[in-house]
């Protein structure tokens, strides 16, 4: 799919000849970072690949170490290229979403083991404190001190605690909607960022108001995304059989 977008972007002009190519091998993505197209394919795929050497490696600890073990080499790492690599490479908007995945690696491991009224209560306790450093460093203005990309970092406890009160207020509820979407994002991603501009810009131009514009842009993007879904999966099923 990512290379089927990059030939889409370079017939539609979005991306020069030398960096399609640049972009397919992720040289521009360990370049340009955020500013590379597509940029969280590489970064996803880069993740894949490291993260089963990492688990075997740390297999012998219990969560609690593994985590305090991977967030001290992330920790490392990110410095490590920030200020070592400065202007060679650039992929601190990578690196500053991996304590995210850390994490939630983590709590896999608890998955289930703890009783809503807890997962209330943690919720609560990260998420309306959490709401004070995202206004502080992420709305006021972004936090780039130690390294770039810190404002998604100290957005953590929030968001953490405003998942454990989702995790808890639907806890037994099938949401079959919510599942199906969550089964897109992948192409949600990548439409958006090829042709995102192009149809906000194409409905304003039409409705002439902002809020109409992203309910219908929104709605757009959810039914491409839901029809390459089930596409995708339909030539994977074919390739199968």
């Amino acid at each position: 799919m990512f290379l089927l977008f990059c030939v889409a972007a370079l017939v539609m002009g979005e991306l020069s000849l030398p960096r399609f190519f640049a972009t397919v091998v992720f040289l521009d993505f360990l370049r340009n970072g955020g500013g590379s197209f597509l940029w969280f394919v590489p970064a996803l795929i880069m993740m894949y690949l490291v993260f089963p050497y990492g688990k075997a490696a740390l297999s012998k600890f219990n969560p609690i170490k593994r985590l305090a073990i991977s967030l001290t080499v992330w920790a490392a790492l990110t410095f490590a290229v920030d200020y070592g690599l400065r202007g060679i490479v650039d992929i601190s908007i990578f690196l500053c979403r991996v304590p995210a995945i850390l994490l939630g690696v983590f709590l896999a491991e608890y998955e289930g083991a703890w009783s809503i009224k807890r997962r209330l209560i943690v919720g609560a306790t990260l998420f309306l404190p959490g709401l004070v450093p995202i206004y502080w460093f992420g709305y006021l203005d972004k936090l780039t001190v130690p390294f770039d990309g810190m404002f998604y970092i100290v957005a953590l406890p929030c968001v953490l605690g405003l998942l454990l009160l989702l995790d808890a207020a639907f806890q037994g509820r099938s949401l079959k909607a919510i599942g199906a979407l969550g089964g897109t994002t992948l192409e949600m991603y990548c439409i958006q960022m090829l042709v995102g501009g192009v149809l906000v810009n194409t409905l304003f131009r039409l409705t002439h108001i902002k809020v109409l514009t992203n309910i219908l842009s929104l709605a757009v993007l959810i039914v491409c995304s839901l029809m390459l879904s089930a596409a995708r999966r339909y030539i994977g099923r074919v390739k199968l059989s």
